[in-house]
């Protein structure tokens, strides 16, 4: 009897671990918070409208870049990367630029304190323009295939 009741808690324990796996892997869940579903097409006018591409340029999109006499000051978006973004750090990076600065190296996208030079948005544009830009750009962002390391099977000679 002992043993049932401890195995009936296990198995609900084991369904409650998995609802809460199974919504943690929605794309638009991030640390308890949902967004509504963006629209891509808006998006990418969201990108232009608020003049994004005068510092960025979006991997695989042409015509988006508006400051071709800079090209210097390109943080490009988008592209294959070593790991997945998710949606919630892409909303991040919109709404708190400086969280992580991806191209460090890039000297004059920051400050002298490291901080990114991008334009506060928050109080400019609209949660359904943010949740557009976001859905735009993430379609963008591709996984790089995994590189294996090749090691010498004859040591370091």
């Amino acid at each position: 009897m002992l043993f049932r009741r401890h195995s009936k808690v296990i198995s609900t324990s084991l369904i409650a671990i998995a609802a809460l796996a199974s919504t943690a892997c929605e794309r638009s869940q991030s640390a308890g918070f949902t967004l509504p579903e963006g629209n891509a097409e808006r998006g990418m006018e969201t990108f232009m409208d608020l003049g994004c591409g005068y510092c960025h340029t979006v991997a695989g999109v042409e015509g988006l870049r508006d400051n071709v006499t800079n090209p210097e000051r390109t943080v490009v978006l988008g592209g294959e990367k070593p790991r997945v973004y998710t949606y919630g750090e892409l909303v991040t990076s919109v709404i708190n630029p400086s969280h992580k600065i991806s191209q460090p190296e890039l000297g004059d996208v920051v400050d002298t304190e490291g901080n990114s030079q991008m334009v506060n948005y928050n109080d400019i544009m609209t949660v359904t323009e943010m949740t557009d830009l976001v859905t735009f750009l993430e379609q963008y962002y591709t996984l790089q295939p995994y590189q294996r390391t090749h090691y010498s099977p004859y040591g370091p000679f």
